[in-house]
């Protein structure tokens, strides 16, 4: 027993020291630009690591990168910075030439989806895509696979329009994927705008196996909680769960099976949106319950606030103004066209308890049309339009925000 004891112990040191070998015979410095025609090759990006990159053993075989960014073809900025780069490496793939990484660790990141970060390639006649010859495994001597991706507290910065930016920061996420293109997805991260702030988990698992034409996305778990300017004391909170789909060629997003919660209401249906410079939404909603009021932090006055306001109340002057220079908080209608339909058990608005709500709404760039508007309140109920209008003179009523 001592004897088979004594041989697994010179075993273990002869394997531990034959591994430790190796990691110092292997320099990482020359997986350096592998990793850039490798990232060049496949994507078109340029990947760029300054200063040596180094082994870190213990507790994790890792190699250590210092900063690193990733810039699209033509692009004035990079798309990621990164203060370091961290990559877990496999150790028993390294005796047959495969660089293994078990994760891919990006700490202090910075992620810029702004128009100076998006690829910028002039149209030009059929050419390769990159100045990189694509290495065969046999020519490049390594084979390079990575299975897992970290972001920790990092920041995105989300720009669409000139002076539209949404800063998206604390944001640590992991991406585990596959040989099939599949992945899971955890996120976290907030939202501060306009003095408030939306903090934010998500769970999905990912379907890349079309990707860039087209990904989807069934979207496990979601909890969000809002709170801030105008936004009730305790807050919005809830969570939700939908499946996504988005199709590039036509920069659709759909949302199925979607169900949102909000405080104590519910939400279930389903939408879409085509992202073009004139958007196209539809939703389809149904909820049990929905509560306005609580949603919007509405409270009606007290009998004391009501003869105290009739008091302070005093005349003001008549002071003529062009109608034209007064805000149209409508125009926001111009810019997009929609089609709404909602209904609701049981909607609270303004102290207003109604039953069986019904709305169904198109608008065309700011021409509402108001299809369906019908509910039950107190002992009676409405409808627009009523049973006795035709449907043209009901059509006449749409009005447009200028």
């Amino acid at each position: 027993m001592r004897r088979l004891l004594t041989t697994l112990v010179i075993l273990l040191v002869v394997i531990i020291a034959g591994m430790t070998s190796l990691v110092f015979l292997i320099n990482p410095n020359d997986f350096r630009q592998y990793m850039v025609d490798r990232v060049e090759q496949k994507s078109g990006y340029q990947l760029a690591i300054r200063g040596d990159l180094r082994w870190h053993v213990w507790p994790q075989l890792s190699i250590i990168a210092g900063q690193t960014s990733l810039t699209a073809p033509g692009a004035q900025k990079p798309v990621v910075t990164a203060e370091n780069m961290r990559l877990d490496v496999k150790l028993w793939p390294l005796l047959s030439h495969q660089l293994a990484v078990r994760e891919v660790m990006l700490k202090n990141a910075v992620v810029r989806l702004t128009p100076d970060s998006e690829a910028d390639v002039p149209d030009a006649p059929v050419a390769p895509t990159s100045t990189v010859q694509p290495p065969s495994e046999l020519e490049a001597g390594w084979k390079f696979d990575i299975d897992k991706i970290s972001i920790v507290d990092s920041l995105l910065i989300w720009q669409r329009g000139e002076n539209d930016q949404i800063n998206v920061r604390d944001i640590n996420m992991q991406l585990d994927q596959n040989a099939h293109r599949q992945a899971h997805l955890e996120l976290s991260s907030r939202i501060n705008r306009n003095q408030r702030d939306l903090a934010f988990t998500l769970s999905a698992d990912l379907d890349m196996q079309k990707y860039p034409q087209e990904f989807s996305a069934n979207v496990n778990k979601f909890s969000y909680q809002l709170t801030g300017a105008d936004i009730p004391a305790k807050g919005l909170q809830g969570a939700g769960s939908m499946q996504a789909n988005y199709h590039r060629d036509t920069q659709r997003l759909e949302l199925n099976q979607l169900a949102l919660t909000a405080n104590d209401n519910q939400l279930s249906g389903t939408a879409a949106a085509t992202l073009t410079d004139t958007g196209d939404y539809q939703v389809n909603l149904d909820a049990a319950k929905l509560d306005l009021d609580a949603l919007s932090g509405w409270q009606p006055k007290t009998p004391d606030q009501t003869s105290q306001a009739a008091r302070t109340v005093t005349s003001a002057p008549v002071i003529a103004r062009d109608v034209n220079d007064q805000p149209n908080n409508f125009s926001v209608l111009n810019s997009f066209n929609a089609n709404v339909a909602l209904n609701v058990a049981d909607l609270t608005y303004r102290g207003l308890k109604v039953q069986d709500f019904k709305l169904l709404a198109d608008n065309q760039q700011g021409k509402v049309n108001i299809q369906t508007l019908s509910g039950k309140m107190a002992s009676g109920d409405f409808s627009l339009p009523a049973p006795w209008m035709s449907l043209a003179s009901w059509r006449k009523s749409a009005f447009s925000p200028f």
